[in-house]
């Protein structure tokens, strides 16, 4: 799980030229910028690259000789799911940011991230009976 206080050392140096030793928090690091006034920071950029499981369906009919003792001539059933997994390959390890949304919908907010998390997991059962 994200832990917006968990420290993080970013690498580089210091002004003064020593490596860099400060700790800021997930949170500040990743989540402090805002796009209203402010430019994109590029800490906030990260490759859309991902792996999805967009949907998975499982389906079974019922065999003729228990159907047609019901006087239905055909039944499936089928177990379906949406988003069942996905992974950002190259968003930071504590960021849970899905890049196939934006809280901006279709407007110019393409490629913004701002307070989206991942799309919902939403699972399924369907029957369809012929008579």
């Amino acid at each position: 799980s994200f832990d917006p206080g968990l420290p993080l050392i970013l690498p580089g140096v210091k002004q003064d030229g020593t490596v860099n030793d400060l700790p800021l928090t997930t949170a500040g690091v990743f989540y402090g910028q805002s796009i209203v006034g402010v430019n994109a920071n590029d800490r906030a950029i990260y490759d859309g690259s991902r792996v999805r499981l967009r949907e998975v369906s499982l389906s079974y009919s019922l065999p003729q000789s228990i159907i047609s003792k019901l006087s239905i001539r055909s039944a499936n059933i089928s177990l379906v799911g949406n988003n069942m997994w996905f992974k950002s390959l190259n968003a930071p390890k504590y960021v849970r940011a899905d890049f196939d949304r934006s809280s901006f919908g279709n407007a110019n907010g393409a490629g913004f991230e701002f307070i989206g998390g991942p799309s919902a997991r939403r699972y399924g059962v369907n029957l369809r009976l012929t008579f």
